[in-house]
């Protein structure tokens, strides 16, 4: 069969449009599908960093105290995307929630050997704590929110699921209470930020009764029972029980309660974190 140049050309035209919708095709199916999939995977590999490095802002808070100056720390809000993927996608940002508070409540302490932090007596000893809480801004709706309450990191899920990082609150007889003052934005890169502290004030404490330590929280019950697991009295520490209030429209509470038969050593500082 003799081809004319007509039926030639006909055929690169036909080649170059088949050749056209290949890459059309595979243009889409990488902006819609594969870049927002790498996107992701870059993201939640950002809120895993965040989360330890809220870890560090706890640590930063015993530094300032102890050496009585403010010290700096970097929280990696930076979301690294692979080449060729960020064309493609809505980087991903943050908004910063201090507005709720994360109070804090002392009763049944029964003796004092001194007032508490900020020269704090009588039947209940209360505080007001700001809680620190990255919300994600992404295309992906599953990210989860970092923060930190009481000094103890979480990852909380759009379900309400939640994880809790290393505490501090209790260890044995000593139980430890980081009262923030929290005042941060965030625009873009990574976010410095400055953390001062005041020394801790000490106070020991004899209780005659179940001794209740009450916060407010986020944080879901399931994780509360896991975070504070070691230190209950079957496992040879002096929480005798979790009990869990949730409020609707209002911000949960866990009350956690000590054996009686203990003296207590409660430590409170007082601490800003603030932008670099």
């Amino acid at each position: 069969m003799n081809y004319t140049g007509h039926d030639r050309a006909v055929a690169n035209v036909v080649g170059f449009l088949m050749l056209l919708a290949v890459v059309t095709i595979a243009f889409v199916m990488y902006t819609t599908v594969v870049a927002p999939e790498l996107a992701g995977q870059a993201e939640a590999e950002t809120q895993i960093d965040m989360f330890e490095d809220m870890h560090d802002i706890r640590g930063a808070i015993d530094t300032a105290a102890d050496r009585d100056r403010p010290t700096t720390e970097t929280i990696r809000t930076n979301v690294e995307y692979q080449f060729g993927v960020s064309q493609f996608v809505h980087p991903m940002r943050f908004t910063i929630d201090t507005g709720d508070t994360a109070s804090a409540e002392l009763t049944n302490y029964g003796v004092a050997d001194s007032t508490f932090h900020d020269d704090q007596s009588g039947d209940t000893i209360s505080y007001e704590s700001d809680r620190i809480e990255f919300v994600p801004i992404s295309v992906n709706s599953q990210h989860d929110y970092v923060g930190t309450e009481h000094g103890v990191p979480y990852h909380r899920t759009p379900d309400d699921g939640a994880v809790f990082g290393n505490q501090v609150i209790v260890n044995e007889d000593v139980i430890t209470l980081q009262l923030l003052d929290a005042d941060l934005q965030y625009s873009f890169g990574n976010l410095n930020i400055l953390v001062g502290a005041e020394e801790y004030d000490v106070t020991e404490v004899e209780p005659d009764d179940d001794m209740i330590l009450e916060l407010e929280t986020k944080v879901t019950e399931d994780a509360w029972h896991s975070l504070l697991e070691e230190e209950r009295v079957e496992r040879g520490g002096h929480i005798t029980s979790i009990q869990y209030d949730e409020r609707p429209n209002e911000t949960n509470k866990v009350e956690i309660h000590f054996d009686a038969d203990e003296t207590y050593d409660i430590h409170i500082t007082e601490a800003t974190v603030t932008n670099r």
